[in-house]
C-alpha cells in the first residue's frame, strides 16, 4: 500500500512548481555541485538535505530524481515506523501505525515535496530503530544518524530526550554505567563537528544557524502559549476523524496508565514501561515544543510526533482487538485489518485532495523563470520578491527589491537588472508598484497572459 501510494503521488506530482523553501534547498544543493548561484538561500537554513541532494546533482540526477529519492525516503520512514512498532508494541500495533501514517496527508504530501519534514522523520525513525534494538554496535550507530537529523531540520534535536527517556525505562540505572552510551554521545559530537566548525569559519559562531531562529520563538503569554496546545489538539482531531480520534484517545490512555505504575512497573523491570513511555514522550514532547515556543501553529511543524501518534492509534486498536477475539489469533488479526483499512481509507482520500489542491500553486512564477532563462544570458541579473524560486529557474542571480525607492531608482541608474519581476506571491514593497507605473517600465512578459496576471516580467528600461 505505502509503495503503491508514493508511486501515484510521485506521477501525480511530477511537474508541480517548486516552493520558496523547495527552491533554497535546490538552489544551494546545485550550488555545491554545479557553482551555479545561490542567491536566495537564507544561511540559518539547515544544509543536510541539500549536501544529499548536491551528491545526487553531482552525478547527473535532475528534479525528477530528486523527487524519487525524497519519495524512497519517505517510503523508507513507513519501514521504519513498522519495524519500531512491530518491536515495542506488537505486530498489530505496527502494522495499524505504518499503513494510517503511510496514507496520512502530511507524509504523503511533504514525501513528494523537496523539503526537510520527511527526510527527518525518516532519520529520526532510524536512530529509533537502532536504539530499542538493544544492540550495542547499532546504539553507537544511531549517534550520527541522530546528527544527520539534526543537521537536516533542527527540530529533530527533541529525538535525543525521547530516547533517553525510553532509554532509562529499558535499562534504568545501567544506563548511567553503560559504555556504549559514552561511546555513542562521543561518536555524536565527533559527527557534528565539522559543521560545527564550518560554521565557525564562516559565520563566527558554531551554533549561528540555531540561533537565527529565534525569530521563531516570540515572547508570549502563558495564555497564549497553552492556546497552542488547543490550536494543535483540535487540528488532530479534525485531520484524524472521530475514528482514528478516539484510538488515539485510548491508546495515550493506555501508555499513561503504564507510565503512571512508573514505579512499580520500573522495579519490575516490566518490558511494557519502555515501550509506553517511548509513545507517550515521542507524541508529547514535540507538540508541547510547538504550541508553547513556536509560531505560527503549522500543521508541518510537529511532523516528528505523528509516528508515535499513530503508534498510539495502533496500540488502542490491538488492545479492541484482542478483547473481541477472545484468544483467536486469526479474527484478532482481521479486526485489526478492517479497522486499519476502514482508517486508511478517508486518509488517503483527504490526502488526495490536498496533494491535488497545490499541483499548480506558483505555476506562473515557474513559467516566469524558464521564459527569463531562455530570454537571458547567464550574467544577467534578475530583480524580484521571489528571490529563490526565479534564481532555481532562471539560474541566474536575482537580487531583493531596495529597501526604499531612492535606492531603487539609483540600481536602475548605475546596474540596472535585466529584467524586473512583480509577483503577487510575495510581499512588495508599498512604493514599487507607483514607482513601475512612473517610470514606464516595459512589460515583456505576463504569466498566465491574460489582463491581470500573476507575474509581471518587466525590462528596466522605459517602453518605448
Amino acid at each position: 500500500m505505502a509503495l503503491v501510494v508514493r508511486v501515484y503521488v510521485l506521477t501525480l506530482t511530477a511537474g508541480q512548481p517548486v516552493w520558496w523553501d523547495e527552491a533554497e534547498y535546490l538552489i544551494e544543493a546545485r550550488s555545491l555541485a554545479l557553482g551555479t548561484p545561490d542567491t536566495g538561500f537564507y544561511s540559518g537554513r539547515p544544509l543536510g538535505l541539500s549536501v544529499a541532494m548536491a551528491g545526487l546533482y553531482a552525478i547527473g540526477v535532475g528534479e525528477t530524481g530528486l523527487r524519487v529519492f525524497v519519495g524512497l525516503v519517505a517510503l523508507a520512514a513507513v519501514w521504519l515506523l513498522y519495524r519500531v512498532g512491530r518491536r515495542l508494541v506488537g505486530t498489530h500495533a505496527g502494522f495499524v501505525a505504518a499503513l494510517l501514517f503511510s496514507v496520512f496527508y502530511i507524509p504523503v504530501f511533504y514525501g513528494a515535496r523537496l523539503l526537510t519534514e520527511m527526510p527527518q522523520v525518516a532519520l529520526c525513525l532510524l536512530a529509533a530503530d537502532l536504539v530499542t534494538s538493544r544492540s550495542r554496535v547499532r546504539t553507537v550507530v544511531a549517534a550520527p544518524v541522530l546528527v544527520a537529523a539534526i543537521l537536516t531540520r533542527f527540530p529533530a534535536g527533541l529525538m535525543a530526550p525521547i530516547l533517553l527517556a525510553w532509554a532509562l525505562a529499558s535499562e534504568r540505572a545501567r544506563l548511567l554505567r553503560s559504555r556504549e552510551a559514552l561511546v555513542a554521545l562521543g561518536i555524536g559530537s565527533l559527527s557534528a563537528a565539522p559543521y560545527l566548525a564550518w560554521a565557525w569559519l564562516h559565520h563566527g559562531d558554531p551554533l549561528y544557524a540555531f540561533k537565527s531562529w529565534d525569530r521563531a520563538m516570540p515572547s508570549m503569554t502563558m495564555s497564549e502559549r497553552v492556546a497552542g496546545l488547543g490550536a494543535y489538539a483540535r487540528w488532530l482531531w479534525a485531520v484524524l476523524g472521530w475514528g482514528p480520534g478516539t484510538l488515539l484517545v485510548v491508546g495515550v490512555l493506555l501508555c499513561a496508565r503504564r507510565v503512571i505504575a512508573f514505579p512499580r512497573l520500573w522495579r519490575a523491570g516490566d518490558p511494557a514501561l519502555p515501550a509506553a513511555t517511548l509513545v507517550l514522550t515521542w507524541l508529547l514532547v514535540p507538540f508541547f515544543y510547538f504550541a508553547l515556543v513556536v509560531r505560527p501553529v503549522l500543521d508541518r511543524f510537529p511532523v516528528l510526533a505523528l509516528p508515535a501518534v499513530f503508534l498510539a492509534i495502533g496500540v488502542a486498536a490491538e488492545w479492541g482487538a484482542e478483547r473481541l477475539a477472545r484468544g483467536r489469533a486469526f479474527l484478532s488479526s482481521a479486526v485489526v485489518v478492517v479497522v486499519a483499512t476502514m482508517a486508511a481509507v478517508p486518509l488517503f482520500l483527504s490526502a488526495d485532495r490536498t496533494v491535488r489542491q497545490k499541483l499548480t500553486s506558483y505555476g506562473p512564477l515557474r513559467d516566469a523563470g524558464q521564459w527569463i532563462a531562455a530570454h537571458s544570458e547567464p550574467g544577467d541579473t534578475i530583480m524580484s520578491a521571489s528571490v529563490a524560486q526565479l534564481t532555481y529557474y532562471t539560474v541566474r542571480p536575482n537580487v531583493r527589491f531596495p529597501r526604499d525607492v531612492g535606492e531603487f531608482v539609483r540600481v536602475l541608474g548605475d546596474a540596472p537588472p535585466r529584467y524586473i519581476v512583480y509577483t503577487g506571491y510575495e510581499s512588495q514593497p508599498a512604493w514599487l508598484q507607483p514607482k513601475l507605473v512612473e517610470l514606464q517600465l516595459q512589460v515583456v512578459a505576463r504569466f498566465p497572459p491574460v489582463a491581470v496576471p500573476d507575474v509581471l516580467v518587466l525590462s528596466s528600461r522605459p517602453a518605448r
